[in-house]
């Protein structure tokens, strides 16, 4: 009994010593390592873009979002937008009509925005050199096609671009932005930094278009396709780039149950795709391939929000018990400061660090969200957006 104890207890120790460490060295390698900003040139050979916009029951926000997409300092005969319209209203799709886009109208019994996108992907014409997709909320900087071109120029066939919240009207809406510039931090810039592969968003991503189709018709994601998309281009040998400078603006929830609803949907699909995708990882490994395993075993990790609790639990009652509280001190504060340094100094010198008086409540929803995945990665869970 004791050593089935035993081996309990360095299996956990070795999970945190992970989740923690994890946090701990890719913030600190963002922050490390100078990273050369990108440029692009008016001269730049200029790539045919297909901007795609999955929009389910996006009536408020998907006028807004088609005519910010048409206002780009790029060739307007160089790329084209879409708008995959899934149930919206006769009125919206009529204005949208209006507009200098494409409007493909789609039915399914359960909507996925795999299939939409798949949908698109073999009903559109195929001359085109890459594809965007966007969130039906989301709205590119002017300069956001420029810095993917010169992104895709470089010879990388998947980039994700910069996340950033668009609004900070509650403090769920604020924290939710916060939780966006710590995953760019750690995620996006800090695996770049140490050679790995950077997270794919869902959005404000771009791809060669020949090979993002022929991924997508692999994939068969409910939830997470993003997550799906990171794992079959990394185990294809693809490095996805980081660009920071292809900003895109994305609406964050304003309300907890929002939250709760898109966290569920979230931690649902990321152990999903940890059962689904793990022997595809050691494969992976296997091959020499470690930026596929690392994508894969990161899903292993814990929701963000929920480790330093775990730890400072753990650290209580290792300290009561005196069984190794240093090690799990250390644990704590290395998760802990991995995430107070990928918070932007901006957070600090404005008011809006009041916000984290909310703080409890959103780790609330997220342990909420995380007893509740069950079922939820078998039918799509849709966060409202609101103008």
């Amino acid at each position: 009994m004791n050593s089935i104890l035993t081996l309990i207890g360095l299996v956990a120790a070795l999970y945190f010593a992970y989740s923690a460490g994890f946090v701990a060295l890719f913030s600190v390698a963002a922050s490390l390592v100078n990273r050369r900003p990108l440029t692009w040139k008016e001269q730049d050979a200029k790539r045919r873009f297909l901007v795609l916009i999955p929009a389910y029951k996006e009536d408020l926000v998907i006028e807004q979002t088609a005519r910010a997409a048409l206002d780009q300092n790029y060739p307007s005969a160089q790329y084209d937008v879409c708008v995959i319209a899934d149930q919206l209203q006769t009125t919206t799709l009529e204005r949208l009509n209006q507009l200098a886009i494409r409007v493909l109208p789609v039915s399914f019994e359960k909507s996925t925005k795999v299939q939409a996108i798949n949908v698109a992907l073999v009903t559109l014409p195929s001359n085109y050199d890459a594809v965007v997709v966007l969130d039906a909320d989301n709205i590119m900087a002017p300069d956001f096609l420029n810095f993917m071109n010169a992104s895709l120029a470089q010879g990388w066939k998947a980039v994700q671009g910069q996340r950033i919240g668009k609004n900070a009207d509650t403090p769920t809406a604020i924290l939710d932005g916060l939780s966006e510039d710590v995953n760019n931090h750690i995620y996006c810039l800090g695996h770049n930094a140490l050679g790995l592969s950077s997270r794919l968003s869902g959005s404000g991503m771009a791809f060669e278009y020949q090979l993002f189709k022929a991924i997508m018709a692999q994939n068969t994601a409910v939830g997470g396709f993003d997550k799906e998309l990171e794992i079959r281009y990394t185990a294809a040998g693809e490095y996805i780039y980081y660009c920071p400078e292809a900003i895109v603006w994305d609406e964050k929830v304003r309300g907890q149950q929002n939250f709760h609803n898109q966290r569920r949907r979230w931690i649902a699909a990321q152990y999903a795709n940890l059962r689904r995708f793990f022997p595809t990882g050691l494969k992976a490994l296997t091959l020499g391939n470690l930026d596929c395993f690392h994508r894969v075993l990161q899903l292993a990790l814990p929701p963000r929000l929920l480790m330093p609790v775990f730890l400072f639990l753990i650290s209580a009652v290792a300290l009561v018990l005196g069984s190794y509280p240093g090690f799990w001190l250390t644990l704590f504060g290395l998760n802990v400061g991995g995430m107070l340094l990928a918070i932007p100094l901006e957070f600090w010198k404005s008011k809006q660090y009041l916000s984290l008086l909310k703080l409890p409540a959103i780790i609330w929803q997220t342990l909420k969200a995380t007893l509740r995945i069950r079922h939820a990665n078998r039918t799509f869970i849709h966060t409202t957006h609101h103008n």
